[in-house]
């Protein structure tokens, strides 16, 4: 059993032991990997386990939701026998059947006494209350797993990327970003998260902030499937830098409108630097094509691109595919 599970089932078998004022509480999951724990967390002795196993049984064939034997001499097929912490006879006995939501039995939570008890309306309340808890906690959910081991390899692909996490309340106009992306412009985590979506524009370069408006208007409209828009914001220490953000609804109103968006953000100043140097590298060939009837060529020893004029074509016959 995990050890975090076994934090949380502790306190709750240690209640039910002063519950049914039993000498021991047990938990026996039922499977290929059986376990069984008193309120100590303490493994049960293999014999300890022989011991339980026809009360375990008993209670698992019960068509009650509560097994109570105040004296275990008075049933057949059940032994009194010695259990070992303590060293005591079991006589007597109360199990309750642990059952997942979908209704699939998890184990039973067992209760034994060293002598004849009496076991009244309120206590049995109280143990099945707990008995239910102890199911929550044991209960086995592929699904929870699944969305467990997703976070983790999305968390993943995060950190070995370029790429940042953001996410937008529009309810309540909050914008959260996770600490790599308030780092890539100067700032701790808590300095931007959270802010308003007004904050977050007084950050964006002014010549850029009307086309980002409207790409949001837009998507928010369902005019586009995913909303994605390049464009400058201001670092922390006053320049300004390149970014790609891309998001997508995660939850809508009964109307279809979207309340809450994650979306990726990521830093594209160098290749934006690149593509105007190479749009610079362009224009001074058009303007040399136009001065001359000369085939010019233009090498780009860093992207390593070779450039011709359209005079090379023309002179040389050749197409420029």
């Amino acid at each position: 059993m995990e050890n975090k599970k076994l934090d949380k089932i502790l306190p709750l078998l240690d209640l039910a032991k002063y519950l049914g004022r039993g000498s021991a509480v047990v938990i026996s999951e039922i499977g290929n990997n059986k376990e069984s724990y008193n309120a100590k967390g303490k493994n049960l002795s293999q014999k300890d386990k022989d011991l339980l196993e026809p009360f375990v049984t008993k209670a698992l064939n019960s068509p009650k939701n509560i097994t109570i034997i105040p004296n275990v001499q008075k049933v057949d097929g059940l032994d009194p026998g010695k259990w070992s912490q303590g060293n005591f006879a079991i006589l007597g006995y109360v199990g309750c059947p642990l059952l997942s939501s979908k209704g699939n039995s998890l184990g039973v939570l067992s209760i034994i006494f060293d002598t004849v008890f009496q076991f009244n309306s309120d206590q049995e309340k109280a143990l099945l209350t707990v008995a239910s808890q102890v199911s929550k906690e044991l209960e086995e959910r592929p699904e929870q797993r699944e969305l467990e081991l997703q976070k983790e390899i999305n968390k993943n692909i995060i950190e070995n990327s370029k790429l940042s996490l953001w996410t937008c309340n529009l309810e309540e106009n909050q914008l959260y970003f996770d600490d790599k992306a308030a780092e890539l412009v100067g700032y701790e985590a808590q300095e931007l998260s959270p802010m308003t979506l007004k904050d977050w524009e007084a950050m964006i370069h002014p010549e850029d902030l009307e086309m980002m408006r409207e790409k949001w208007k837009g998507y928010l409209a369902g005019a586009f499937d995913t909303y994605e828009v390049s464009y400058r914001i201001a670092h922390k220490d006053g320049s300004w830098k390149w970014f790609l953000e891309c998001g997508n609804t995660v939850t809508r109103s009964n109307q279809g409108v979207p309340l809450k968006m994650v979306g990726t953000i990521e830093d594209i100043t160098q290749q934006k630097l690149d593509y105007l140097h190479l749009e610079d590298a362009l224009q001074r060939l058009t303007y040399l094509s136009r001065a001359t009837t000369d085939a010019i060529w233009d090498l780009d020893l860093v992207n390593e691109t070779l450039l011709w004029n359209d005079n090379f074509f023309e002179n040389y016959g050749h197409k420029s595919d």
